[in-house]
């Protein structure tokens, strides 16, 4: 099956190299206005980006963040998938989802808990289409989030093809965080 979601949430930028670094904090403030050149600032070309603008939050969801989501239920999910490439053969999907909860507190709370490796996980975007097609499990193990008042945004990346580089697959995670719904 899907692996689950984890990590530290925001601020992994410690474990990537200098020059991702500075690449990571100029795609970050370019994404929001030119998402095309922010994943040229990594070094990356975007594909064809499938959307979700209104889905089930239960429904797309499983572990204990699915039963948060019973309890707790969300105003909105929105979900993406994108497939990014560098040009020399690696390629990567890129998930993105925002969920709109009914207050902050229950924001901060499902953050906290989807930032627990192993806790669950919203499902991508064809998730099924991805593992049967081309193997892609998502693992978590490339994986960012934030929280913006009442919304949580969660970002993770698999390869796709090749071998994108650790650096690279974090980092697109870590802007992807920022990219937004349009």
């Amino acid at each position: 099956g899907i692996g689950t979601v984890g990590g530290a949430g925001s601020g992994l930028t410690s474990g990537l190299s200098s020059a991702m670094r500075a690449k990571v904090v100029k795609a970050k403030k370019t994404i929001r206005t030119k998402p095309t050149r922010a994943w040229r600032q990594l070094g990356l070309r975007k594909g064809t980006m499938r959307r979700i603008p209104n889905a089930s939050c239960v429904v797309n969801s499983y572990g204990k963040v699915q039963a948060y989501f019973v309890e707790h239920p969300c105003r909105s999910l929105r979900r993406l998938v994108l497939p990014l490439s560098d040009g020399r053969g690696n390629s990567m999907l890129l998930a993105v989802s925002w969920v709109r909860m009914p207050t902050k507190r229950t924001a901060r709370e499902f953050k906290r808990l989807i930032d627990i490796h192993g806790t669950g996980d919203i499902k991508p975007v064809a998730m099924r289409m991805w593992q049967r097609q081309f193997g892609v499990t998502f693992t978590g193990h490339n994986y960012d989030s934030r929280r913006s008042h009442t919304t949580v945004v969660v970002a993770e990346t698999e390869p796709l093809r090749g071998r994108p580089s650790r650096d690279v697959l974090q980092a697109a995670a870590m802007v992807g965080i920022h990219l937004p719904w349009r």
